[in-house]
């Protein structure tokens, strides 16, 4: 439940990540998942309300690194767009002058 510039401030002291991914999904479907994919029982991290405080968190991080992901989508899809961000990212750092 902290605020997402104190986690970051907390934080200050590690190294700027060169990409941080961001898996975006609405936290009902989230539980969805657990209890109907998984067959799983929640814990207590796992709950409604924790889950949308922590999703709540995230999407207010407006940092430059984070790319953010559809999961509501295939899994292929999700992929795909890990692969995109991360081969934007490596081709970047190929260009003369990167640092």
């Amino acid at each position: 439940g902290l605020d997402p510039a104190e986690i970051i401030a907390r934080h200050s002291f590690a190294p700027t990540p060169d990409l941080a991914l961001i898996i975006e999904l609405d936290p009902a479907d989230c539980i969805r998942r657990i209890t109907d994919n998984r067959g799983d029982t929640l814990n207590d991290f796992e709950q409604l309300e924790s889950l949308q405080k922590v999703d709540s968190i995230f999407r207010e991080m407006k940092l430059p690194y984070i790319r953010r992901i559809n999961g509501s989508v295939s899994q292929q899809e999700v992929h795909l767009q890990v692969l995109h961000h991360v081969d934007s990212l490596l081709s970047l750092s190929e260009q003369p002058g990167f640092t």
